[in-house]
């Protein structure tokens, strides 16, 4: 996320206002990705109506306007579902980029990001029915390339973060303390 913010923070020379841009530009590209999903799925009237609702959601306005770590996860989201669903039609390409976009909501929202890799795992597995090593190696070097920083950054620091995380799920001997 930090890095994305780096981005208008060197365009505005400084200006912390780049960053609420960003989050706009954000905005308006969930909201075109929205009908698209919708137009794809529901046909154009379908996705005029998706793009409505979604664009006059309380929750995505607020989305907008702040800068907030989890806010730029809403495309991503919407990314990954778009590619899962041109990704029945078994391709590697589509494949590829809705494993890619899943495990990337990583760097915005892990709560999101891991029940989100795995229902697309499972779809690819049990709903599409995906046939040949080719295909699950392509899904999951999406998922791979998506957390390749993250792995490489725990990597460097020891695992700090899934050490964290595990202490987390499985409790530790110093709880009491």
């Amino acid at each position: 996320h930090y890095y994305f913010l780096a981005i208008p923070f060197i365009l505005t020379k400084g200006d912390p206002y780049g960053g609420v841009v960003l989050m706009f530009v954000f905005s308006i590209l969930s909201v075109l990705f929205s009908y698209l999903i919708g137009r794809k799925v529901f046909g154009v009237i379908g996705g005029l109506t998706t793009a409505l609702l979604f664009a006059l959601s309380p929750m995505f306005i607020a989305q907008a306007r702040f800068v907030w770590n989890s806010n730029p996860s809403t495309l991503f989201i919407l990314l990954a579902y778009f590619f899962t669903y041109l990704g029945m039609r078994k391709e590697s390409k589509r494949i590829f980029l809705s494993a890619f976009f899943a495990g990337f909501v990583y760097n915005f929202q892990f709560a999101v990001s891991i029940p989100l890799s795995v229902s697309i795992i499972l779809f690819y597995i049990f709903i599409v029915k995906l046939r040949g090593i080719k295909k699950y190696l392509v899904l999951f070097s999406g998922f791979l390339l998506a957390f390749l920083p993250m792995l490489l950054f725990e990597l460097r620091h020891g695992f700090m973060g899934i050490k964290g995380f595990a202490t987390y799920l499985f409790g530790s001997k110093e709880e009491g303390i």
